[in-house]
């Protein structure tokens, strides 16, 4: 019996993690040593973890959305990470606003115009 530990590949760049956290999200690598944590498009390395549809536009994401929460709070949605891999009628799925199908069916949520999958929000959000 062998009790060697099986050789890696060598490693070709930096190590990239991604947190896709119910209230914030991030990404990051970790090169030579030190972390680091990649910024979004208006400067902060953690981007809340809300979506908002507005029809005229694309999809806002992270502080941007949660500013068009305190107006279209129809199109927003915030802590979606709960949803994925749902159904509808699942425990986890009652309470939640703009959820649509049938019992037994995946979620899909109604926001404004658009309907999306839990997965489709998390996409936008990474």
């Amino acid at each position: 019996m062998n009790n060697e530990l099986p050789t890696l590949p060598e490693r070709r760049g930096p190590i990239v993690g991604i947190d896709l956290g119910t209230t914030n999200s991030l990404i990051g690598y970790y090169d030579s040593g030190f972390p680091i944590l990649l910024s979004n498009e208006e400067g902060s390395r953690i981007t809340p973890s809300v979506v908002s549809y507005l029809e005229s536009s694309l999809p806002s994401v992270g502080q941007a959305a949660v500013r068009q929460q305190l107006l279209y709070p129809e199109k927003t949605i915030a802590s979606v990470k709960h949803l994925m891999g749902r159904r509808i009628g699942d425990p986890e799925s009652h309470g939640w606003d703009h959820l649509m199908g049938n019992r037994g069916e995946p979620v899909q949520i109604k926001l404004g115009q658009k309907i999306v999958t839990p997965e489709e929000v998390s996409s936008e959000i990474l």
